[in-house]
């Protein structure tokens, strides 16, 4: 990604030097120091890969499907969408994108079923 800092000027030589931080604050990756910043400058940090791990819709199925407690997520109404992303601590919109993603592999499996 990318991202602009502004600064007000200062008189003389001003260093710059950009750290990249996790949640926790553990720092993940630092740029070199450039001196004598000028008023545009690119700092290019390159970061170590994180471990593999759960895919973001994995995280979300599991935690939806846990919310939901095995209970139908055909036709949820807007309420329990709102329920279960407060309950799983994410926005409603990627509770209802995966409710929809659920419904169309569904019907998608259904339809490949049907044709055999």
């Amino acid at each position: 990604g990318w991202y602009t800092i502004d600064y007000p000027e200062r008189p003389g030589a001003v260093g710059l030097v950009v750290r990249v931080l996790d949640d926790n604050g553990a720092m993940l990756g630092e740029s070199a120091v450039l001196f004598r910043t000028p008023r545009i400058a690119t700092v290019d940090i390159t970061l170590p890969r994180a471990a593999p791990g759960r895919s973001e819709f994995e995280r979300i199925a599991t935690a939806v499907d846990h919310a939901f407690q095995g209970s139908a997520t055909e036709q949820p109404t807007a309420a329990q969408i709102e329920f279960v992303a407060q309950a799983v601590g994410s926005p409603a919109i990627q509770i209802a994108q995966y409710v929809l993603a659920r419904q169309l592999g569904a019907a998608r499996a259904a339809s490949v079923t049907r044709r055999s």
